[in-house]
């Protein structure tokens, strides 16, 4: 696909997915987190999806969800809010 270096890429992906999927479903650092995710879902679109021409409609689902927590932030029952620093 292009992505040099691809271990170092890897790394951070998994890394993504797996500590920021557990922190936006408790609310923390939602706003960064979800960016994160926005940028993820867009390459993943542009690059695999949309070339391709198939399933993408779940990854712009994603992408737009993961855009509008970005924007608003976790929400009342988050931890950024209970703690008083929602970034």
């Amino acid at each position: 696909m292009g992505f040099e270096p691809p271990k170092i890429w890897a790394s951070f992906v998994i890394w993504l997915e797996f500590l920021g999927g557990i922190a936006i479903a408790i609310g923390l650092l939602t706003r960064p987190f979800a960016a994160m995710f926005v940028g993820l879902f867009g390459v993943i679109l542009i690059t695999v999806m949309i070339p391709r021409g198939v399933n993408y409609q779940l990854f712009a689902l994603w992408f737009a969800a993961f855009f509008y927590i970005a924007l608003r932030g976790g929400g009342g029952m988050s931890l950024d809010r209970l703690i008083g620093r929602e970034l």
